[in-house]
């Protein structure tokens, strides 16, 4: 019985389930939900990540009691790296190239010394993003597509605006515009220069624009996400758009650890060594407060309470 108990525990409770969208090759932070607005001491928080051809949650990442933290596992089994654990948040990256999923689902769980809550859940969604520069006015799409798609294995590539009307074609990295019918609100904003794509009339209320390339090879069909992200600086228009600042001392290098989660005291951490207890200085204040006290009493009846039972006990044994 606990071990279904367990079992239900992991594959089906969680507190709730919040998706996400980060971009491809871009480092990414993910914090724990339930540390924020929670009250109390912490004693152990992991993260696990789900791998869907096992039909298993791994444990990759963990912290003890004073938020020191270790990677357990670099990389997770669809691709993702895990690039560090920092007071039980993780930065994670997924390659375009490596990534085997366009999701991935992700777990923390926090043991608390009262009580421990069910897990969060956190769903991520990938997409390819592309970063465009206000000033230069357009974007070139077929480089991009470029950078994303294995062309020696593809046949070709169809791109389709978010209403999924068709405006391009692409065969052998040479692209041409396809008016369609209906007709695609894309398909004038785009122009062919020498067998490449552009995207022209960038304005800041492009960010966020999205399409999809359809590639077809003879084994496969794949789908691809792409956004448009607006940089309003000046500069070239690049693949990706600037990494996501990482704070935080990096803990242990990436590798598998040979101690888990329920290693012994002297188990290697790497971190800020800071006392976790979850809330605000107020409340841990007088929670202190409240403990001296209590403690205080308990001291002062124990030093009464102990010799009248002494001389109690020597009246009755030695007798009248």
């Amino acid at each position: 019985m606990a071990f279904i108990s367990a079992l239900l525990h992991e594959s089906i409770r969680t507190n709730g389930t919040e998706a996400k969208e980060f971009c491809y090759d871009t480092p990414f932070n993910v914090s724990c939900e339930i540390l924020k607005g929670a009250y109390g001491t912490v004693d152990f928080v992991q993260w696990k990540a789900y791998d869907p051809r096992r039909s298993h949650w791994a444990l990759f990442g963990y912290c003890n009691r004073e938020m020191r933290c270790e990677i357990k596992r670099a990389l997770l089994s669809n691709g993702i790296q895990v690039l560090q654990v920092v007071k039980a948040t993780i930065t994670l990256r997924a390659s375009s190239k490596t990534s085997t999923d366009n999701q991935s689902r992700l777990r923390c769980r926090v043991d608390f010394e009262s009580h421990t809550p069910l897990p969060h859940e956190v769903t991520i969604n990938f997409v390819y993003c592309i970063t465009a520069h206000k000033t230069d006015g357009e974007v070139n799409l077929s480089k991009f597509l470029e950078s994303i798609i294995p062309w020696k294995e593809v046949d070709d590539a169809r791109l389709f605006d978010i209403e999924g009307i068709e405006f391009a074609y692409c065969k052998s990295k040479v692209c041409v515009r396809n008016k369609s019918s209906p007709f695609s609100v894309l398909w004038n904003r785009t122009t062919v220069q020498s067998g490449s794509l552009f995207l022209t009339g960038i304005e800041e209320s492009d960010s966020g624009l999205r399409m999809k390339a359809k590639t077809v090879s003879a084994t496969s069909t794949r789908l691809y996400t792409i956004k448009v992200l607006v940089n309003s600086s000046q500069g070239q228009n690049s693949l990706t758009p600037t990494a996501l600042p990482i704070t935080g001392t990096a803990n242990s290098s990436p590798g598998s650890s040979s101690s888990g989660p329920t290693g012994s005291p002297s188990e290697s951490f790497a971190g800020h060594p800071t006392k976790s207890i979850v809330g605000s200085p107020s409340k841990s204040a007088a929670a202190s407060t409240t403990q001296c006290i209590v403690r205080a009493i308990v001291t002062i009846f124990l030093a009464v309470l102990v010799p009248v039972i002494f001389i109690w006990w020597r009246l009755r044994w030695n007798g009248p």
